[in-house]
């Protein structure tokens, strides 16, 4: 920082491990931070807008929760992707607005502009977001995760709720999805 103004400062090269799912402890590649955020940023706050955060909410979130890996937890973590999605969504819990908080909306500063590009958000994953948003909580969690690729042994163990369970609320969800999508087919004529 010199006159007052920010300067862009490059990435350190700061790595991670990535373990083995077949032996633990074995470290079979090494992650890179700055390439990992690159890369996983825009799918994060989609992650966290499938449970019922706004973009910005969600975007603070995933700032909150890749602040708090920063090294050196960074080296740490056995499983970044899904590590950083349960920080997030901690994180956007505790952030939360309750109902008795009610905030004007605060203009932005002269010249202020945001740090990164907004996470685009296509007329698809509106319709999905909305539909997810008429769920039951547990079976909206269940689904926010398969949608972003993790199986029903690895959801169960993130949401700390056994197999069968994961494969009851994913059945219902999906039962409620087609439901609520044939509904809006014949509200559209």
């Amino acid at each position: 920082m010199t006159d007052g103004r920010l300067t862009a400062v490059a990435p350190l090269p700061i790595r991670g491990p990535v373990f083995s799912a077949g032996e633990p402890g074995l470290i079979v590649e090494s992650v890179d931070f700055a390439d990992f955020y690159r890369e996983e940023r825009s799918a994060l706050v989609g992650f966290v807008i499938s449970h019922g955060a706004s973009p910005p909410e969600a975007s603070d979130a995933v700032q909150v929760a890749f602040a708090a890996v920063l090294p050196p937890r960074w080296e740490t973590i056995r499983d970044p992707r899904a590590y950083l999605r349960v920080a997030a969504l901690r994180a956007y819990y505790r952030s939360a607005p309750c109902a008795a908080a009610v905030v004007e909306e605060v203009p932005e500063p002269a010249g202020w502009s945001p740090p990164l590009d907004p996470v685009e958000v296509d007329e698809g994953a509106r319709w999905v977001i909305s539909a997810l948003a008429t769920l039951p909580w547990k079976q909206r969690q269940v689904m926010a995760w398969y949608i972003d690729g993790y199986s029903y042994a690895e959801i169960a163990k993130m949401l700390r709720i056994p197999v069968p369970a994961v494969r009851k609320n994913f059945s219902r969800a999906r039962q409620a999805l087609q439901d609520y999508y044939f509904g809006q087919q014949r509200e559209a004529g």
